[in-house]
Parts: structure tokens; C-alpha cells; sequence
């Protein structure tokens, strides 16, 4: 089947449906992102940015932190990628990931009524 056959076929759904196919979309391309991230990872690719990750939040140094490191802290908050952090502190991302798990599923809803 190709693409334009199955963006035909999109077309034809229902509006409820199709927010079906797009929270599943959504979910299994975040699947494919987190596989990725996890991969490298297990790679060390990202080893360098965990130790200097540790070391800010070690000197609670969080006005200093980069954008990238924010994104980091979360991914690794969510527990997903628990390996690269060497200490047990929890970190101060678990607002940040709380207000995306909650639009998350107000978007979910959303598309579902």
C-alpha cells in the first residue's frame, strides 16, 4: 500500500476514528524516538552530557542549565533511560514531565469526543 493510498484511505474515517489513528501514529513514532534515544545511550553516545548533567545538579546550579540538558533531565526523569544517571536524587523536571503526561491526555480526549 502506498502513502497516498493510505492518506485516501485516512480521509474516509471518521473524525473519531481518526483520532484514534493519530494518538496510535503519535505513541508508536515516540516509540521509534525513544528507541533511538535509548540506543544511543547504550552506546555512550551521550555520557559526556550525563556527567556534565550530574555535576550541575550536584552544584544545584539549575539557572545555568541548557536548553539540551532540559530535555535530557526529562527523557531520563520519565524513567526510560534510567542507566545514565548515577545518583538516586530525583530531579526537578518531575513538574515539567506531570504538565505534559496531563496535555497529553487533554489532547487525547480531545480528538476522541
Amino acid at each position: 500500500m502506498s502513502v497516498k493510498e493510505i492518506e485516501t484511505a485516512i480521509m474516509d474515517l471518521p473524525a473519531a476514528e481518526v483520532g484514534v489513528l493519530v494518538t496510535w501514529l503519535d505513541e508508536y513514532y515516540a516509540s521509534l524516538w525513544d528507541q533511538e534515544i535509548e540506543d544511543d545511550v547504550n552506546a555512550g553516545r551521550f555520557d559526556a552530557l550525563s556527567a556534565e548533567i550530574n555535576e550541575e545538579y550536584a552544584m544545584r546550579d539549575l539557572s545555568a542549565r541548557k536548553p539540551h540538558h532540559q530535555a535530557a533531565l526529562t527523557a531520563i526523569q520519565n524513567g526510560k533511560y534510567a542507566n545514565v544517571l548515577t545518583s538516586g536524587d530525583s530531579l526537578p523536571s518531575d513538574a515539567f514531565a506531570a504538565s505534559k503526561a496531563k496535555e497529553k491526555a487533554h489532547e487525547e480526549r480531545r480528538w476522541v469526543q
